[in-house]
Parts: structure tokens; C-alpha cells; sequence
């Protein structure tokens, strides 16, 4: 009765406006999907295409159509687009370009700690978080354990995002944080008696009051400062700093299964100062928070801290706004695809992932004691010769490849990759020397100074960087305020030369096959690098390796 036609075709035509797409193409897939018909034409896990021709443009001498017009299904990924519910509709929609590791890995080659990670899962996805989020957890609660890198000490904490929409089994992550609980349950146990203890001398100290002056009774007992090797992602600068001092050697880790806790922190003026921490504990450098009123001063030279969180990736542009802080490059990213289907509360298993996660924590830290017992520094992991000439080898095509395809920029999140991939290959050392550990002998020998990686695991490790690298890739070209057209544009149209390159092309390529493919095209080397670049943003090429690519499935 309140029907009012002028508004009503005012609201209409706002809605043929928006940009917002909270209802998509993928909409239609996935209504098709739930009724049981399954009309995708892409190869699983990719993103879905249609491609049509337009009748009213690029339209050559034969009259026939030769645009690729791709309608590409991705949810908008402006940062810049504070659009509410529809966001958070597209946001649902999501389906992720899959790259993973664990499916490539020799099963066998894994060090018995981490094969019974691996067989909690029984998808190479879910396989892929479980290995990350473990190595992630334990990196940063490893004491008197470091390298060099670059002539500088390096010790083995990581940073990591696992980013995913609803429905992507982001939950099952925090049960890793079970690794972490007999520690942390040690940890308390030892503070509570401190306390205990402390509370008793401070008692006997203040009842001293009324018969001495207090020059006479002594200094004041000492609060024990509260330790835990996992950090709330809540916590004020001031707070990590106190419980990074008072850890000393343990270091420790910020793990959130819920994001929105870290960025609501990152808001705030402390949060400001906790991106500096974030910023300085990726390379050890030293920290310093002094507050003249509260009289606070607090100094960490090499602090070790780690930081793993989980979130939508709605959130990740609030989490980076900017890359131009370099706190973005300072993380490893790992994307979950939405999984459709119901999952039984009540199947059986022969025992709760939170228990293995629980004794695979006794293990470690039985490991932690082992580290505690080492004087000094402790004990230094090293790469043979070999390993380094491979290293620098894949890192330096690594760093042309994706230079030349996504431009200045993405130059320091290679660099950091290295980084990160000698990090992992540390942890993946040492949790093969405490598995293959013989009990009739120290876990490390009383003169040993070194410990040096295997080749399966530097193997295990490149396979994981060689994935990782397609993850980090995809966030870059997604958050990058360079190139925002592919991030709000679900239709994009290859240019002419695009085009021609594309259909010049084999389904499976390589640098050799692209030089070949541009010479007879007459194309510049540098312009086809970009065109390659794009195909993998318009998400009709997959990245199978350091200069070898791959067609998605698309339709003409």
C-alpha cells in the first residue's frame, strides 16, 4: 500500500549501478551445484570461466569474432570498497586458485613427527595447513637454535596467514595449538610456585613494617613477570614486549584462529606500536618501549617472536592496507578453498585430533628440553654447499620470473620468501633430528656445534617454497593498489596482443616455449613477461614451477 513507484525505480536503477556484484555469475554455479548439476567447465579447484564472444566489437576482416572476454567469478578485492553485506555475499562466493605441496611430497621422505601430522588430513589441502600451521606454531618457541643468513643471526620464527572463506575448515588449524599445550602448561605450573613463593616473602617482608623502617627491611620482593609461549593476539605493545622479556630465551608465538581480534588491536594507537614490533621481530632487530609516566623501560635485543593467523579474506585488506610498510611481505600466505558438502560430527576415528595434537606436543617438549640444556647460543643449523648454490640458484630465476611478470614491488616479497624458506628448512632439521633420535645417547652431543639439513629435506622444503610462491603471488596482484583493475573487474578483455600470445601458445609451456612463441610473434621479450603475468591474474594459466605454466580450461 506504501508502494511508490518514482522510488522504487530510483532504488532500481542504484542497484544496476552498484559495483558491488553481491549476487554473481558464481551465484548461478553454485544455486546449479547445490540442485545437484555441476555446469563448471574449468579443471577442479580453479576459478571458474565463461567465455563469449562479442558481435559488436573486435570483429576482423573474416567477420569473425577473436576477443577472449573472460568473466572471471573472483569475489572484488578492493581495499578501498568499504561495501558491508555485499562484500561479505561476494566474500561467500569466493573460489580460490589452488596450488599445493603436500600431493607432491614422497609421503615417506617426511620425518616421523610430521608424517603423523600428514596423516591427520586426507586431502593434500588440508595436509598443506596442518604441516604449515605445525612448523608455523613451533618456529617460534625454539630456544638456543639459529643460522646465518645474510651474515646475520637468523632464528626460526615465522610468520604465517591462512586465509579462506566460511566453510574452508579454517577451524581445524587451531588444534595445532595443542602442540603448544604441555609447554604452556609447564610454563604456568612454574609461575604459579614463583608466585606462591613470592607472595609469602612479600608477606613476611610487609609485616616487617611496623617494627623497621623500610631502609631496614631489605629491598622489595621482585613480582615474578607472567611467561606463556603463546601471546593473545589482544595484547598491547607493552604486553608482548613484558612477556617476550620475561620468556628470555623462549621466544614466543601470537596464534589467532580468529583474525578480527589481531586487526581490531591493529586499529588502535598500540596497534601502531604492535605493527613495529611485528616489523622488527621478523629480523631480530632490537626493540625498545619506554613510558616516562608509567616509568616503564623495556629492551629486547633479538627478540624472537612468531605470529600464525587465520581469516577471511575480506579482512586481509584491512590487515594490509599497504604493502608500503613492508609488513606484508613480511608474511607467507596459504589459501583455502570453500569446501561444499556435509561433514559427519560422528565419524569415527582412532583417536580426537586434539589428543594427537596433544602428545605430539609432549614430544616437543621433551625437544625444548634437550634445547635448554645447550650452553651459550646453543646449536647452529647449516645448508651444505650444494644446498646453497641450489638455493641461490632457484631464488635468483624465482626473483626474475615473477619480476618480469609482476613488476617492481613484488621484488621484496621474494626476498623475504628466502628468508621464510630457510626458516621452514630449519625447523624441518631439527624435528627430523629429535625423530631419529637414538635414547641410548644425548640428543645433541656435548661438542657438536652444528647440525646440518638432509636432502629430502631441503627437497621437502623447495616443494613447499614452489608452492607457497603461487599463494603470495596471488595476494600481491590481489591487494596491490597498482593494479586494481583486476581486483573489482569481474570482466576482463585481453587486449589484442594478449590474445594472440595466449592462443599462440601450447596448453603446457615453458620460458624456452614462450621465447620461441614471442620471436615468431615478433614481440617484445618484456611486454609478453607482463602478458604472462596477466594470464595468471585472470586466472586462465596456473603456475606449475619456475618458467612453466599451464592453460585453465576455458571455453571459446
Amino acid at each position: 500500500t506504501k508502494f511508490e513507484k518514482k522510488e522504487f525505480d530510483k532504488k532500481y536503477d542504484n542497484c544496476l549501478r552498484s559495483s558491488h556484484n553481491a549476487i554473481t555469475i558464481a551465484t548461478f554455479y553454485q544455486m546449479a551445484k547445490d540442485a545437484g548439476i555441476d555446469i563448471r567447465t574449468t579443471r577442479q579447484n580453479a576459478a571458474s570461466y565463461a567465455v563469449h564472444a562479442d558481435t559488436h566489437s573486435h570483429m576482423e576482416n573474416d567477420g569473425k569474432d577473436n576477443s577472449l572476454n573472460i568473466n572471471n567469478n573472483l569475489i572484488q578485492e578492493n581495499p578501498m570498497d568499504n561495501c558491508g553485506a555485499a562484500c561479505a555475499a561476494d566474500e561467500e562466493e569466493n573460489i580460490f586458485f589452488q596450488s599445493t605441496f603436500s600431493d607432491k611430497l614422497d609421503e615417506a621422505d617426511l620425518c616421523s613427527f610430521l608424517h603423523t601430522v600428514f596423516q591427520t588430513m586426507d586431502t593434500p589441502e588440508g595436509r598443506d595447513k596442518m604441516l604449515l600451521a605445525t612448523i608455523n606454531l613451533l618456529s617460534g618457541v625454539t630456544p638456543k637454535y639459529y643460522g646465518y643468513y645474510s651474515d646475520k643471526v637468523v632464528f626460526p620464527s615465522l610468520y604465517f596467514i591462512y586465509y579462506g572463506p566460511a566453510g574452508s575448515l579454517k577451524g581445524e588449524i587451531a588444534t595445532a595449538r595443542h602442540l603448544l599445550t604441555p609447554l604452556k602448561r609447564e610454563i604456568q605450573s612454574e609461575y604459579a610456585m614463583e608466585m606462591e613463593a613470592y607472595e609469602k616473602e612479600h608477606a613476611l617482608w610487609e609485616a616487617q613494617s611496623g617494627k623497621k623502617e623500610r631502609a631496614e627491611r631489605g629491598p622489595e620482593p621482585k613480582k615474578p613477570e607472567f611467561r606463556t609461549p603463546l601471546i593473545p593476539g589482544d595484547s598491547s605493545a607493552s604486553k608482548v614486549i613484558r612477556i617476550l622479556k620475561a620468556n628470555g630465551e623462549l621466544g614466543g608465538v601470537i596464534f589467532e584462529t580468529e583474525a578480527s581480534v589481531v586487526n581490531d588491536t591493529l586499529g588502535t594507537e598500540y596497534g601502531k606500536q604492535l605493527i613495529n614490533i611485528l616489523l622488527k621481530s621478523a629480523h631480530h632487530e632490537p626493540i625498545i618501549i619506554t613510558r616516562v609516566a608509567d616509568d616503564i623501560y623495556y629492551e629486547i635485543e633479538e627478540p624472537d617472536l612468531g605470529a600464525g593467523f587465520t581469516c577471511t579474506p575480506g579482512l586481509l585488506p584491512k590487515l594490509f592496507p599497504s604493502f608500503e610498510n613492508g609488513l606484508g611481505s613480511r608474511f607467507l600466505f596459504y589459501g583455502l578453498n570453500r569446501k561444499i558438502g556435509w561433514v559427519s560430527p560422528f565419524k569415527k576415528t582412532e583417536k580426537p585430533l586434539d589428543d594427537i595434537y596433544k602428545e605430539l606436543g609432549k614430544q616437543f617438549l621433551e625437544l625444548h628440553h634437550e634445547l635448554m640444556k645447550r650452553n651459550g647460543r646453543g646449536i647452529q643449523f647449516i645448508m651444505t654447499d650444494d644446498q646453497q648454490q641450489k638455493f641461490d640458484t632457484y631464488f635468483s630465476a624465482l626473483l626474475l620470473e615473477q619480476f618480469g611478470m609482476l613488476g617492481e614491488g613484488i621484488e621484496s616479497f621474494i626476498y623475504r620468501l628466502g628468508l621464510q624458506a630457510f626458516r621452514i628448512l630449519m625447523m624441518l632439521t631439527l624435528l627430523r633430528r629429535y625423530s631419529d633420535w637414538d635414547r641410548s645417547r644425548p640428543l645433541f652431543d656435548v661438542h657438536e656445534q652444528a647440525i646440518v639439513s638432509s636432502k629430502k629435506d631441503f627437497q621437502i622444503m623447495m616443494t613447499m617454497v614452489d608452492t607457497l610462491v603461487n599463494h603470495t603471488a596471488k595476494i600481491y596482484t590481489s591487494l596491490n593498489k597498482d593494479d586494481m583493475h583486476t581486483k573489482f573487474n569481474h570482466h576482463v578483455q585481453l587486449s589484442e596482443a594478449e590474445r594472440r600470445l595466449y592462443e599462440a601458445l601450447p596448453d603446457e609451456y615453458d620460458t624456452e616455449i614462450i621465447k620461441q612463441t614471442v620471436k615468431a610473434l615478433g614481440m617484445n621479450q618484456r611486454t609478453a613477461e607482463r602478458y604472462i603475468g596477466n594470464f595468471l591474474k585472470y586466472r586462465i594459466a596456473e603456475r606449475l614451477g619456475i618458467g612453466h605454466y599451464c592453460k585453465i580450461n576455458v571455453k571459446k
